[in-house]
């Protein structure tokens, strides 16, 4: 793992506060960069599951550090996987994956505007040629 990506990581949060955390992982699930690795522990073999969904191997659910987020979409585009009050998404670029997680509060459901946040800087990669 990069710190230069963990802290551009950690940089987009204070911008998408509807995020509590952010990684970017190559399209083959190597981590580059993670906000909080204690608090979002993605690691590759989960990864490799979700990009698997995501080209039609369609999976129920995935687990990710003894929690099974259950997948509520998945297509080229996107995969969104939720665990009670949790949503990961999950947005893939040209060469990078944007890997975001929300919580929901008992005063704001963060869950759209999360994916919403993780599209757009997944749009800024691709601009970049990411």
């Amino acid at each position: 793992m990069s710190d230069a990506w963990s802290q551009q990581c950690q940089q987009y949060l204070a911008k998408y506060p509807a995020l509590k955390c952010l990684a970017i992982t190559s399209l083959d699930g190597t981590i580059y960069g993670n906000s909080d690795a204690t608090e979002f522990p993605l690691d590759q073999a989960f990864m490799k599951q979700v990009f698997a969904s995501m080209k039609g191997d369609p999976a129920s659910s995935i687990p990710l550090a003894g929690e099974k987020y259950m997948c509520l979409r998945s297509s080229p585009e996107c995969w969104l996987g939720r665990k009670e009050k949790k949503a990961i998404f999950v947005y893939p670029c040209k060469t990078i994956a944007v890997v975001g997680m929300s919580q929901d509060t008992e005063s704001a459901n963060n869950t759209s505007n999360g994916s919403d946040s993780v599209a757009r800087l997944a749009e800024l990669y691709m601009k970049s040629n990411y």
